[in-house]
């Protein structure tokens, strides 16, 4: 399942394929403060379910949910979702850290996330 690319002059100037099944998974990806990540899920759909985690390497270690922003000290600074369109959407870094908990019960810095949604249907 698609959706045709049109532009003046041509009917049909390619095709912008959907995600498989509905879903989507951006993989491990490097993070770092004050950013805006634009992620191109192909949904087709705005997700209705979605979930940004974060990891201190790239290949997942102590991956845990993102602290959602807060003026707590030490537990300040995470990351979310921010606007979900059809085909994007963004997971947005706070301006002092990327922060989650770690399995010992303290507050680590996030350097990579991983974003993953679905239409619901």
């Amino acid at each position: 399942m698609g959706q045709l690319v049109v532009s003046a002059g041509v009917v049909v100037s390619g095709i912008t394929w959907y995600a498989l099944m509905g879903r989507y998974d951006s993989n491990w990806f490097a993070v770092t403060t004050s950013t805006n990540y634009s992620l191109n899920h192909n949904i087709g759909w705005p997700p209705t379910q979605y979930s940004a985690k974060g990891a201190t390497s790239i290949n997942g270690a102590t991956a845990a949910d993102f602290l959602m922003y807060s003026n707590n000290g030490p537990s300040a600074g995470g990351a979310w979702v921010g606007q979900v369109w059809f085909t994007t959407m963004q997971l947005i870094t706070d301006i002092a850290a990327v922060r989650i908990p770690a399995s010992t019960g303290t507050i680590v810095t996030a350097t990579h996330a991983r974003v993953t949604a679905s239409r619901g249907w």
